[in-house]
């Protein structure tokens, strides 16, 4: 007599294997396994069931390396399914219910592992920056600072990620400028209360020697948004005396040359255009903006040439407007390998 024997699901996973994988140092291979997973829920359900056990198996002067492979395995499960299977909103008359789904429910768990330690150590807070970097991804700014709405049916399940991470690391400065990205972009462009929130907060940063660059490119665009464009400018030239990082130096320059264009200053915008594709050339944003300029003033063989030239490239390079609203999501690469180092200790 032959016995049927149930083979699992092409897309499970076993968990605590992964785990061991993840913790050796197998961080590529646990990456692609998670990246041709479909159910979240049930890797989910798994780390709350036998991730404690794991996590005590290497005994006490391994628990702390565990606890951080467990919880940056979360987050990286978290990332690989995040487009796809983020919250269900349900809107019922003038009541917001949001379920959150996997994803978000496991950046939850490893926060809540990490929260454990009295004491934050200082791999904790690149944790926590890599948090903004896939929930910025994922471009839900209320799970970081909650609801705008006033009106939530059920608001014992706000997150509010922010604030844990705020409460641990009070000086980053990263925390409180994604305040304002979140607070600017949770309802853009519908609401002004989010607006006004996200001004002031990018107005007390502009100046600081950290995120300063950005507050002040950011703050910038709001006031070009209002049309406020002299001191629209006046940001932008601010946000390249504080910063060198070419995603803020190109969004400067890109903004200006917007700017410029609405202020009836086409000589002046071109030359904007063409000194952000000095920072990240072949980016589409400036190109074609400078094309179309070109173009209106006759010159229709550069501006042929400049769309080609975008659209051929190869790589495409990252365009900082397109990935304006993505936010901290470009830090996502540097900051996973720090995670990854620590784990290798």
């Amino acid at each position: 007599m032959c016995l049927a024997v149930a083979k699992p699901a092409a897309d499970s996973v076993v968990v605590k294997a992964l785990l061991d994988r993840y913790a050796a140092g197998d961080f590529s291979g646990v990456s692609a396994t998670l990246d041709h997973t479909k159910d979240f829920d049930d890797i989910l359900k798994q780390l709350k069931r036998d991730g404690p056990k794991w996590m005590t198996a290497g005994g006490p002067d391994d628990r702390a390396r565990r606890e951080l492979a467990a919880a940056t395995f979360a987050l990286e499960a978290a990332r690989a399914g995040e487009l796809e299977d983020w919250k269900l909103v349900q809107n019922w008359m003038t009541l917001e219910n949001i379920y959150w789904h996997a994803p978000p429910q496991l950046i939850e768990w490893g926060c809540a592992l990490l929260l454990k330690t009295p004491t934050p150590q200082p791999i904790e807070r690149v944790w926590h920056l890599a948090v903004l970097a896939v929930v910025d991804r994922a471009n839900d700014y209320e799970f970081l600072i909650g609801s705008p709405w006033d009106g939530r049916a059920n608001p014992k399940d706000e997150i509010k990620q922010l604030n844990h991470a705020i409460a641990r690391f009070p000086t980053e400065r990263r925390f409180a400028l994604a305040q304002g990205i979140a607070a600017e972009w949770r309802l853009f462009p519908t609401t002004r209360t989010g607006a006004k929130e996200a001004q002031q907060i990018f107005e007390t940063l502009k100046d600081d020697a950290q995120v300063g660059g950005e507050a002040a490119v950011r703050l910038g665009f709001m006031q070009l948004r209002n049309r406020r464009f002299p001191e629209a400018l006046a940001l932008f030239d601010a946000a390249e005396e504080r910063s060198r990082e070419p995603f803020v130096v190109y969004l400067a320059r890109y903004f200006r040359g917007q700017t410029l264009e609405r202020q009836k200053n086409p000589d002046a915008a071109e030359r904007a255009y063409r000194s952000a594709l000095l920072v990240v050339p072949r980016a589409q944003s400036a190109s074609f903006a400078l094309s179309t300029l070109l173009a209106a003033r006759g010159h229709r063989a550069e501006a042929a040439s400049l769309v080609d030239a975008a659209l051929a490239a190869r790589p495409l390079p990252m365009d900082p407007w397109r990935a304006y609203g993505e936010a901290d999501a470009r830090f996502w690469p540097e900051l996973i390998e720090m995670l990854h180092a620590e784990i290798r200790r």
